[in-house]
């Protein structure tokens, strides 16, 4: 593929959103991520509870209501194993997130995602004032360019149990009402493979930069029983070159940066390029482990504008 060209980062988020709407892929992070998708085999998964329920390669998305202030990625209902009826669902949420922010910015962000899918329910799974009708959600948000020391790691966060002093007799009854919002925030990095977990080591090897195309289906074949066809080929590859071409990109604005500001980096990797002082080499890397600038002045000696 020529060198020369240039992927926006819309267009990875194109490759990434084809990507995640393979239903093999879909079954396998169902089971691997959501407690009640846990015990059905992924062939069931994969056939059963994902739209549309016939033979298609591909999931359908669901089309909600953002009311214009956010796009959400992927969004899709996924039938609970043994349901009779659409309805009878969880909402998924996926989202890709290729800058860096601090934790709680996903958090955040991904507690209103979560409740705008649950206020988009109404008129969708049920109407007027059954609220019965509520359905869980699902927000899973992949973040592949996450500090090394949050690399491989699992953010979860639950509704949990409300304070109901004199009405103990109704927690068994209301248990499932505790239970409505959930949202992982999962941390991945090229340069830490994960080991041990089958869905870190999937998505990793979706996304990572750091695997071409041929290990990719390679992995993808032999661990997860997924053989791409001719289109999913050439998305991996043209992703695997976006990301690659992302990365380049990152370093050339963060060369840029270090010579503007000296105190700032352009990616995630944290490369200190363009300087040869000794002391601003170690403040960059200092600075992609997260210490802050103040910290780095007062151990090294050096001023803030430095």
């Amino acid at each position: 593929m020529a060198k020369s060209r240039k992927i926006t980062y819309r267009q990875t988020d194109g490759f990434m959103k084809g990507i995640f709407r393979i239903r093999d892929v879909v079954a396998l992070l169902l089971k691997g991520l959501i407690p009640e998708f846990g015990d059905t085999p992924v062939a069931q998964i994969a056939s059963e509870c994902l739209s549309p329920h016939d033979d298609s390669r591909y999931i359908q998305f669901s089309n909600l209501d953002t009311a214009n202030d956010s796009m959400f990625d992927i969004v899709f209902n996924a039938r609970l194993p043994g349901a009779v009826s659409d309805k009878e669902c969880h909402i998924v949420n996926i989202e890709f997130q290729n800058r860096i922010h601090p934790m709680l910015y996903y958090i955040k962000r991904g507690i209103y995602y979560l409740s705008k899918i649950i206020v988009s329910q109404k008129g969708m799974l049920f109407d007027n004032d059954d609220y019965a009708g509520l359905r869980k959600v699902h927000s899973i948000w992949i973040c592949p360019r996450a500090p090394l020391k949050y690399a491989n790691k699992v953010c979860h966060v639950v509704m949990g149990n409300l304070p109901l002093q004199g009405f103990d007799n109704l927690l068994p009854l209301l248990q499932e009402f505790f239970d409505l919002l959930d949202l992982k925030v999962i941390c991945l990095n090229d340069d830490v493979p994960p080991v041990g977990n089958p869905t870190l080591r999937l998505l990793h090897t979706l996304i990572s930069s750091n695997i071409s195309t041929p290990d990719r289906e390679r992995i993808l074949k032999d661990e997860f029983s997924i053989k791409p066809n001719t289109e999913e080929k050439t998305m991996y590859d043209m992703f695997h070159y976006a990301q690659i071409d992302g990365i380049a990109r990152g370093r050339k604005e963060g060369r840029v940066e270090g010579r503007k500001e000296g105190i700032e980096i352009g990616c995630q990797k944290g490369i200190a390029i363009g300087k040869n002082d000794a002391y601003q080499a170690i403040a960059m890397k200092m600075l992609a482990m997260g210490k802050s600038p103040d910290e780095i002045r007062a151990l090294l000696g050096m001023s803030v504008k430095d």
